[in-house]
């Protein structure tokens, strides 16, 4: 195994809770699945450099601006002005904002109610420094700056904020894709449900969709407050298309014929993301309702990773293990990630082995996909903040190695002894 598959694997070997300044904690046998909740963000170490001026000339936030505010509750004010920005006793903290809309409305808003500013192409999150309890404004256009400039020396970018027409267009190609089903199917009684987010395209009786919407707008929502996606933006390039075939000879043929990708007997479900930044979903329904929401959930949020800031892939195990825990999280009625996640633990006790879990090109089995959806709500449940930031390091050009230092400030051999630990195996092996 060369260095960096070494790091990889050591790095994945966390199960439900990655390590904390007070130690880890141990994952149970079948964890329960993380919850990340919306509030107020305590500023990292890795963002001190985006710090807003508040102040003075330099002043990123000042009265006569047109904004949006984002509240921590899901409520915003939209095209508000700024009528004062009362500063607080740290440098570059606030302790109110005053906004006044264009009917004269006036609010007076305390900045831990707040999520978000933005205003044309800027954009604020506001965090509390843990060390001072001040409230600062971290400038986003100030980061992706710095990340286009890192991202380019591996030949990676940014995804551009997609116009009007590029959403449009995606969305017209994506009912082409549509016909392309009918066409193949002309006696399958196909219809179209379109939601904020997604064209869910369907041959499967009526009465049985609407509980499969409502698990994709859970994952949505529960992605996005996790990693950071204003409520209500779309991070799609038009919208995200989803085909499902009731039966899985249809989604075979489908998947041979027109997407030109023939797929094994056991496949019910794929993620096709491309380059430019287009994501495409295909399932088949199959005899358990449950798991099935499952898979199309677990696809889902691999397009929705795609998406999430650049072009950057992350590494199986990393997107595997997102995927897994949102959908433990959007489908609670199905029993697969639980089932994966303790015979995972149950193994690792077993044989003292993650089973070459980071192994460069390995395959990773269902065993596998437990290991790693444990570990990702291992450090969720530290620290989502963190793993937020974590995704984002990554996003953004740095190595597993070195995200995992500016967030957890942790390395990768620390990791895989204290989740042997946590274990109960104090020798665990990757």
């Amino acid at each position: 195994m060369n260095r960096l598959a070494r790091l990889i694997c050591l790095l994945l070997v966390l199960p439900v809770g990655l390590l904390s300044i007070n130690g880890f904690a141990a994952p149970p046998k079948a964890p329960k699945s993380v919850v990340v909740k919306q509030g107020i963000r305590p500023l990292l170490q890795i963002e001190k450099d985006y710090v807003a001026a508040l102040t003075g000339d330099d002043a990123r936030l000042k009265p006569g601006m047109k904004v949006s505010v984002y509240l921590q509750s899901g409520k915003r004010f939209e095209d508000v002005e700024i009528t004062e920005v009362q500063p607080g006793k740290v440098k570059n903290s606030f302790k109110l904002l005053a906004v006044v809309n264009g009917k004269g409305s006036k609010q007076k808003i305390q900045p831990s109610t707040l999520l978000s500013i933005t205003a044309d192409d800027l954009e604020y999150d506001i965090v509390q420094d843990p060390s001072t309890k001040a409230y600062l404004a971290l400038d986003l256009a100030l980061r992706d700056e710095q990340s286009k400039s890192r991202l380019a020396k591996s030949g990676h970018s940014l995804w551009d904020t997609p116009s009007d027409d590029v959403r449009k267009s995606t969305i017209d190609d994506a009912h082409a894709l549509f016909e392309k089903a009918k066409l193949l199917f002309p006696d399958h009684n196909w219809m179209l449900q379109e939601t904020e987010f997604f064209l869910f395209y369907t041959d499967m009786p009526p009465d049985q969709i609407a509980g499969y919407l409502a698990n994709l707008d859970a994952m949505y929502r529960q992605m996005s407050v996790a990693f950071g996606v204003l409520p209500g933006r779309n991070i799609w390039r038009g919208k995200c298309p989803v085909i499902a075939f009731l039966d899985a000879d249809a989604f075979r043929r489908f998947e041979a014929q027109v997407m030109q990708n023939p797929v094994p007997n056991a496949v019910q479900g794929l993620h096709h993301g491309y380059s430019d930044g287009k994501v495409v979903i295909t399932v088949y329904r199959g005899n358990d309702p449950a798991y099935f929401a499952t898979v199309l959930v677990h696809e889902t949020a691999h397009g929705f990773v795609h998406r999430l800031r650049s072009n950057v892939n992350i590494v199986p195990w990393l997107n595997e293990g997102i995927a897994d825990w949102i959908a433990g999280v959007a489908v609670p009625a199905s029993g697969e990630v639980p089932r994966r996640q303790s015979d995972a633990i149950a193994q690792m006790r077993s044989n003292g082995s993650m089973g070459g879990l980071f192994d460069e090109g390995k395959r990773l089995t269902s065993t596998d996909y437990g290991t790693a959806s444990s570990l990702t709500q291992f450090m969720l449940q530290t620290d989502s903040n963190l793993y937020r930031a974590f995704l984002d390091a990554i996003k953004d050009g740095y190595s597993i190695e070195e995200a995992l230092k500016l967030t957890y400030n942790c390395t990768p051999q620390e990791l895989v002894n204290r989740f042997g630990q946590s274990l109960g195996i104090p020798d665990l092996r990757p």
